[in-house]
């Protein structure tokens, strides 16, 4: 076989987390290690995403905790946007202003795309917000 890279090892991760396949992504985490390299930025999006589609904010929490003293602001910022992201794809845009409020917490910095997550929350389908709500709750974004 071929020497994998980080980029072939998290690929790997990646696809397993799409598929669900948690647990086959953990043992390609732990086999990182075999091949000298480290999880970085990316491995770990892989499984805070699939945690956030899946609608288990708590799990992407767990991941949080244990990653964020390693990560420099961007890489936790981009994250976020993906978390944000899987949100709305799970058709769950009220996690999208928790990811927002945590990265308050946190002191991250949010950029243009976190608040066009925030915008499409706030008009995505599942919302439980009437047409006036909506329209205020979105002029709050921009102020």
């Amino acid at each position: 076989g071929i020497e994998p890279d980080l980029w072939m090892l998290n690929w790997v991760i990646e696809a397993h987390t799409n598929a669900g396949r948690i647990e086959d992504a953990e043992r390609w985490l732990k086999k990182m290690g075999d091949y000298g390299f480290s999880p970085d930025a990316e491995t770990y999006k892989c499984f805070m995403k699939a945690e956030a589609e899946a609608g288990n904010d708590e799990g992407v929490d767990n991941w949080l905790d244990k990653i964020k003293a390693s990560l420099d602001d961007q890489a936790l910022s981009n994250i976020f946007e993906e978390l944000m992201n899987g949100s709305l794809r799970a058709a769950n845009p009220g996690s999208v202003e928790m990811w927002f409020k945590r990265m308050q917490e946190l002191g991250i910095e949010s950029g243009q795309k976190v608040h066009r997550y925030r915008m499409e929350a706030l008009v995505h389908p599942s919302a439980l917000l009437d047409a006036r709500s909506r329209a205020e709750s979105a002029e709050d974004v921009l102020r």
